[in-house]
Order: structure tokens, then sequence, then C-alpha cells
């Protein structure tokens, strides 16, 4: 289950809005998830196992986290289709700013 996120200036530190950490619609876990997110470059891609592997969260945590980024605008997600109907690869996409 990759994620990828919109693009952004490459540097070797992160900026975050202020918006994000005054934001009272979510929780301290899912700040601090969306911004070990968004300090990855625009192309990066992980998987949900590879999130619980990089932090004492367990899976869980780390999934009603991605669910708050999605409730409240901050990460979507999107399913392959394929020409014959079938199902392929769920992609989220993190953004710096909620989406309508």
């Amino acid at each position: 289950m990759p994620i990828i996120k919109v693009s952004k200036k490459k540097s070797h530190y992160v900026q975050i809005y202020n918006s994000v950490f005054e934001d009272t619609n979510i929780s301290w876990k899912a700040k601090g998830l969306l911004g070990y997110l968004i300090s990855k470059p625009h192309d990066w891609k992980v998987w949900v196992k590879d999130l619980i592997n990089s932090s004492t969260d367990g899976r869980d945590a780390v999934r009603s986290g991605i669910k708050e980024l999605m409730e409240t605008g901050y990460m979507t997600r999107e399913r392959e289709r394929y020409d014959d109907g079938t199902l392929g690869e769920m992609t989220y996409t993190v953004y710096e700013v909620p989406q309508e």
C-alpha cells in the first residue's frame, strides 16, 4: 500500500505549515505521522508495515493515524482499476494542507 506525496521543493530539512500544529481537529499522533510523511521525497513510497516498523506505535495506532488524516483532508486514497475490472494497488496521497 504505497503512499505518494504531492510535489514539493527538495531540501535536507522539512518545512511544515504552522496550521498543521494549530489544527485542533487532529491528534498529536496524526500530526507526527503527517510530519514524517511530509519529510520524505515526493516520489517516496511506503507500506503501512514500514510505518509500523519505523516507530513504537503498533499497527492499530498507525492505521488510526492514517484514518484520521484521511477524515480531515490531509490524505486521500485512490484504487487503481484495470481494464478487465479487477482492482489494483491503493495509492494514498499526502497533502501539506487539508483538501476539501
